[in-house]
């Protein structure tokens, strides 16, 4: 497959994860879903909830936050270019999921001050698809990084 099929196909897969967590999002303050309804026992379920701070609820400066998730974002984008120069897709494909999410979630903070969480998990959190990206992307950049040094 090309180089730039690869790139495009990451880019779609990329894409189709930020519209379904701006999707589930406003679903989620529409309350379109029961909770009920969604649900997998009381382990797991859709459960909307506005996050002001950041990982796990964290509090800080409102200003701060849209600071660092800029500078985040800068620097994505531009380790992104760089990525885009190999073939490392799956660097690119994390990086992508990263980004993506933060986007996701700075847009929520810039047009309510808050992230809009919706999914329920026992015992851990209430967090959005976007989190759940941004996790998932630093994990494999992580792994493969770990993996590259040895």
């Amino acid at each position: 497959m090309k180089a730039t099929y690869k790139i495009g196909a990451i880019n779609i897969m990329a894409l189709f994860l930020f519209l379904a967590d701006r999707v589930l999002k406003v679903l989620a303050e529409k309350r379109i879903f029961d909770s009920s309804n969604l649900a997998f026992g009381d382990w797991f379920k859709f459960q909307l909830t506005y996050n002001p701070g950041v990982a796990f609820g964290m509090p800080l400066n409102y200003y701060f936050i849209i600071f660092f998730y800029v500078v985040i974002i800068l620097i994505l984008i531009w380790y992104l270019v760089g990525l885009y120069k190999t073939a490392r897709y799956l660097a690119i494909f994390a990086s992508t999921i990263v980004l993506l999410g933060a986007i996701s979630n700075l847009f929520d903070r810039i047009r309510l001050g808050q992230v809009v969480d919706y999914l329920y998990l026992k015992n851990f959190s209430i967090f959005n698809l976007a989190d759940a990206m941004i996790t998932v992307g630093v994990v494999i950049l992580i792994l493969i990084s770990g993996k590259k040094q040895k």
